[in-house]
């Protein structure tokens, strides 16, 4: 039986030069994700996210990834300064 794999479980293909940080400067390391998160919004804030995701040229996901990245470190700044 063949196994076939997404592209993001061949973290090889980040040597293309067409992913390189050169074509997408933001463009992180390929890891394979195996979870998801299902959140309940308002209709008008997903679209007026997904607007401003398009006219980036961004994923919404990649977006959401960032941000809760960026959530997570600044939290534990927090707690580091509070220790």
């Amino acid at each position: 039986m063949q196994v076939r794999c997404a592209p993001a479980c061949r973290p090889w293909i980040m040597q293309s030069s067409l992913l390189s940080p050169d074509v997408y400067p933001s463009a992180t390391p390929l890891i394979m994700k195996n979870s998801g998160l299902r959140i309940r919004i308002e209709r008008e804030l997903r679209q007026k996210f997904l607007e401003v995701c398009r006219e980036q040229d961004r994923p919404a996901a990649q977006v959401i990834r960032e941000f809760m990245r960026e959530y997570i470190a600044s939290h534990q700044d927090q707690e580091d300064t509070r220790k």
